[in-house]
């Protein structure tokens, strides 16, 4: 077995999650709907999304971009994100407290 392989937040990520304005969108966020998903938002470019595939429901948090057509923007899933099936999305939040606490 191999090096174990460990992988650095990016500057980003870290930026984001101690910004106010990401406090005040998930402090009492109402869902929205997007071509038939529920989403929330984390931030301008960070989403939980609800969806389903394959006949399974997923928990997908992903980052998006902007995409501008004919001058609307539209914002577009980009690469980096993560869908959580409804089994591991429950195992994270059993632990969720313990993370809060460390934060």
């Amino acid at each position: 077995m191999g090096p174990k392989r460990t992988k650095k937040l990016s500057s980003d990520f870290i930026e984001d999650s101690n910004n106010e304005e990401t406090e005040k969108l998930s402090q009492g966020k109402k869902p929205a709907e997007s071509g038939g998903e529920t989403f929330f938002e984390l931030s301008k470019t960070r989403r939980v999304t609800i969806r389903s595939w394959k006949g399974s429901k997923l928990i997908d948090i992903r980052e998006y971009w902007s995409e501008t057509k004919d001058g609307d923007s539209e914002l577009k899933p980009g690469k980096k994100g993560i869908s959580l099936t409804v089994e591991q999305w429950k195992a994270l939040m059993e632990v969720a407290p313990q993370i809060n606490e460390l934060l």
